[in-house]
């Protein structure tokens, strides 16, 4: 893990969907790692034209803290918001 590296934890009353969430800076935005007890581990990218790492570190502050993802994220698709929840191959097998 890189120093500059965040981690936050997402403790639901239901553990299995409790995540872990792990961001580092890239050359052009945020990667995201997350691992869940129940759906496994993945990763996903937010550009920083999209929302910058500080804002971004905010505002997952404040979902993992039990607000509403949408009430969080609003500026971000609901295809980049479900990329928090669930791992983004399940949509794509769902929508085939």
């Amino acid at each position: 893990m890189n120093i500059n590296d965040k981690v936050f934890n997402l403790t639901a009353p239901n553990f299995m969907l409790n995540k872990t969430y792990k961001l580092s800076k890239t050359g052009t935005g945020t990667l995201i790692s997350v691992a869940s007890p129940f759906v496994g581990n993945w990763e996903f990218e937010i550009d920083s034209s999209e929302l910058d790492y500080g804002l971004l570190c905010l505002n997952l502050t404040r979902y993992c803290g039990g607000e509403l993802i949408q009430d969080c994220f609003p500026m971000l698709s609901r295809q980049k918001r479900e990329n928090f929840i669930t791992p983004p191959h399940i949509w794509e097998t769902l929508n085939d």
